[in-house]
C-alpha cells in the first residue's frame, strides 16, 4: 500500500472522528478569553434583555401615588460564521513522507493511528488556529467577503475592540478617564479604574483585564513604589493584586498594542446551539490534493452594559 492522497485523505478523516474529544480539549486549553468569559448558545442572536427600575421608596401615605419606571434594554450579540479551508497536495506529502520523515512511513498502522495526521493536527493546524482566533477575539473585524477570494483572518468577526467602541460611540457605555497609561503611573491609573467603578462593584473579586506589556508594567511598578525596590521585603506581588479591591489584573496576549483596561464580570462567547466546540473537519480528495474545511459558529460580547467598565484609551 502506497502513501496516497486517498490512504492521507482517510488517516486524517480517521484521526479527526476518533480523537475529536482530545483535539477539543487541546483547541481551548489556551482559549485566553474563552477561560475568561461564560459560554452561551443560540442559533443566530443571543439578548439576554435586562430592565433598569427607577427610585421606588416614598414615605407613606393614604392615597396611592405611582411612582418608579421600567426601562428595558437589550445587548444583542450575533453569531458570525467562520471556516478555514486548507490544501495538502501531492507535493506536500512527497517533502514530508520521501525527504523529511521517512519514518513516519507506517502502513502497518490503522489509519488513525499514523503519526502524520497526528501531527498534521496537534502541531500544526490546532497551535496556528488557537493564535489566530484568540487575537479576533479582541482585534477582529468582519469584513464581508469577495466571492472566490479567501478573506483574512481578522476579517472573519467582530472581536471586542470594534465593539466596545462602537458601545461607546453610541452612548451605551461611558468611559472612565485614565488618560494616557505609562510604566510609571500604571498602578495610579488601575486603583483609579476601581474608585470610579459603582460603589457596590469596588471590592467585588474580578480581574481587570489588559495587555501583557500593561500587567508587566502593573508588577514593576507595584515593586518600585510598594515592594522590594522601595525597601519592602515580601512584598513583590506577583499575582498582580490590585489592593483593597478583590481584583487581580491579567495580561491578555490578544490586547498587545491597545491601552484598554476592561472590567466585566459578564463577558460571554456564544457558539451555534448543539454545535460542537470544533465540527469535525470535511475532508475532499482532488486527483494531487486533499481539502480539509471546517465551519463554524461564534461570537464575543457582553451580557449586560450595566456591567461593563473601560477606560478611555483605545
Amino acid at each position: 500500500m502506497a502513501i496516497t492522497i486517498e490512504s492521507a485523505a482517510n488517516a486524517l478523516k480517521r484521526y479527526a472522528i476518533q480523537y475529536a474529544p482530545e483535539i477539543s480539549t487541546a483547541l481551548r486549553q489556551d482559549m485566553e478569553w474563552e477561560n475568561a468569559a461564560k459560554w452561551r448558545q443560540t442559533y443566530d442572536s443571543y439578548v439576554a434583555p435586562t430592565a433598569t427600575v427607577g427610585e421606588l421608596l416614598q414615605a407613606y401615605q393614604c392615597p396611592i401615588t405611582p411612582k418608579g419606571s421600567l426601562a428595558f434594554d437589550q445587548v444583542e450579540n450575533r453569531l458570525q460564521r467562520i471556516k478555514w479551508d486548507l490544501t495538502i497536495t501531492c507535493d506536500d506529502l512527497e517533502v514530508l513522507y520521501g525527504s523529511w520523515r521517512a519514518d513516519w512511513y507506517e502502513i502497518h498502522k490503522d489509519a488513525a493511528d499514523w503519526t502524520f495526521p497526528k501531527y498534521f493536527v496537534q502541531q500544526m493546524v490546532t497551535p496556528k488556529w488557537i493564535e489566530e482566533q484568540n487575537w479576533n477575539y479582541f482585534n477582529g473585524s468582519y469584513v464581508a467577503p469577495t466571492l472566490n477570494t479567501p478573506g483574512t483572518s481578522v476579517g472573519s468577526m467582530d472581536g471586542l475592540k470594534k465593539k466596545i467602541a462602537a458601545w461607546i460611540l453610541a452612548g451605551n457605555i461611558v468611559p472612565i478617564i485614565t488618560g494616557a497609561i505609562t510604566s510609571s503611573n500604571i498602578v495610579e491609573k488601575v486603583e483609579l479604574m476601581n474608585t470610579s467603578l459603582p460603589p457596590q462593584l469596588q471590592k467585588v473579586k474580578g480581574k481587570f483585564y489588559m495587555s501583557n506589556t500593561m500587567a508587566n508594567w502593573f508588577w514593576a511598578d507595584y515593586r518600585a513604589k510598594y515592594g522590594t525596590g522601595n525597601g519592602i521585603i515580601g512584598n513583590e506581588n506577583n499575582e498582580l493584586k490590585v489592593d483593597n479591591s478583590g481584583k487581580t489584573i491579567m495580561g491578555m496576549a490578544s490586547m498587545e498594542g491597545s491601552q484598554r483596561i476592561i472590567f466585566c464580570p459578564d463577558l460571554i462567547i456564544g457558539k451555534r446551539t448543539n454545535e460542537p466546540y470544533m465540527p469535525a473537519p470535511v475532508f475532499r480528495t482532488d486527483i494531487r490534493q486533499i481539502t480539509m474545511s471546517v465551519v463554524y459558529h461564534r461570537f464575543i460580547g457582553v451580557e449586560h452594559f450595566f456591567n461593563l467598565f473601560v477606560n478611555d484609551q483605545a
